[in-house]
């Protein structure tokens, strides 16, 4: 990582810039991040999920699943 890191430095001119630029930028996008994860959940504290499965949908789900075997046993061979 460090040799990396050291390629892209040296194809800066003022490489003490490009590494402000670089901490700086990333701690402003983990601010994002972390924001969004934080309205994300208060959001979604007031979401309610469906927990009921329809007959058709278990029907759909036991078909999808025969097919992944079906297709997991042509893998295997």
């Amino acid at each position: 990582m460090q040799w990396e890191t050291w390629q892209i430095l040296s194809e800066e001119k003022n490489k003490t810039s490009a590494v402000c630029e670089a901490v700086c930028g990333y701690h402003k996008r983990k601010d994002l991040k972390d924001t969004l994860r934080e309205v994300l959940r208060e959001e979604l504290k007031h979401v309610s999920v469906p927990q009921d499965v329809k007959d058709d949908e278990r029907q759909d789900l036991a078909m999808d699943a025969g097919v992944l075997d079906f297709l997991q046993a042509l893998q295997n061979e």
